[in-house]
C-alpha cells in the first residue's frame, strides 16, 4: 500500500503562518497635531472721517460728518450753505477741520472774527472784552460786565450764558441747544422758549443779553 505524500514546506515561514492567523497589520505611529496659526494683530484703522458742529447763520445748523481733510467750505455747504444774513468772509474757507471743532458763521456785523479754533471752541468770533468766563462785573451785583456791551445770545459759549444771573450750567446749555436747533436768536424774547427761564429770570437779562 503506497503511502501518503509527505506535505510541503510553507513558503515564507512565519510571513505565511501570520497570515493564516489573521492578526491585523502594525498601525503607524500616531504624529503630533499641528498647532493651530496664531492671528496676528489687528492693525488700527485709519481715521477716515471728521466730525464737527456748524452754528451760527447756516441754514442746517448742527453735527455733521466729513472726509478727513475737509474744510470749513465743506462744513458750511453740509449745514445747508449760509443764510442770506451770512458774513461769510468773516471766517476763513479754506482752513482744514480738526475732529470735535465748532465751525460759526457770523451774521453780518458781528464782531470780527478770533483765531480760527481747534477741538472744543468755536472757529468764529470770540466774545467781545469783559464777556468770558470769570468776567469782573458793575461792581456791587456781581452780573456779567457791560464795559463790553450786553452778551450775544447768537455767539456766546455756555461758560459766558453760565456767568448771566439766574441761568447756570444747565440753562446755558439749553440755550446752546435751542440755537443749535432753532438757528439763531431773533429777539431777545426767544429765551422764553427755552426751558427753565421764567418771566422773572427774563426780566433780568434783557438788559443784559441782545441778538
Amino acid at each position: 500500500m503506497p503511502l501518503p505524500p509527505a506535505p510541503s514546506a510553507p513558503v515564507g515561514g512565519d510571513a505565511v503562518a501570520g497570515d493564516r492567523t489573521g492578526a491585523p497589520p502594525p498601525a503607524p505611529p500616531a504624529t503630533a497635531p499641528e498647532p493651530a496659526p496664531t492671528p496676528g494683530p489687528t492693525p488700527a484703522r485709519a481715521d477716515t472721517s471728521v466730525v464737527v458742529h456748524v452754528a451760527g447763520a447756516v441754514v442746517r445748523p448742527g453735527v455733521v460728518e466729513l472726509p478727513n481733510g475737509a474744510r470749513v467750505a465743506d462744513a458750511v455747504a453740509a449745514a445747508g450753505g449760509a443764510t442770506d444774513a451770512a458774513e461769510p468772509s468773516a471766517v476763513n474757507l479754506a482752513r482744514v477741520l480738526l475732529d470735535g471743532e465748532q465751525v460759526y458763521l457770523p451774521t453780518v456785523g458781528e464782531a470780527v472774527p478770533g483765531a480760527q479754533a481747534g477741538p472744543g471752541a468755536p472757529a468764529g468770533p470770540s466774545p467781545p472784552a469783559g464777556q468770558g468766563p470769570g468776567a469782573a462785573g458793575p461792581p456791587g451785583d456781581g452780573d456779567p460786565g457791560t464795559a463790553g456791551g450786553p452778551v450775544n445770545l447768537n455767539t456766546a459759549t455756555a461758560g459766558v450764558l453760565d456767568t448771566l444771573p439766574g441761568v447756570g450750567p444747565a440753562i446755558a446749555e439749553r440755550i446752546i441747544q435751542w440755537r443749535d436747533l432753532n438757528g439763531p436768536f431773533t429777539s431777545v424774547d426767544d429765551l422764553d422758549a427755552v426751558a427753565g427761564i421764567g418771566p422773572a429770570t427774563m426780566d433780568r437779562l434783557r438788559p443784559l443779553v441782545t441778538v
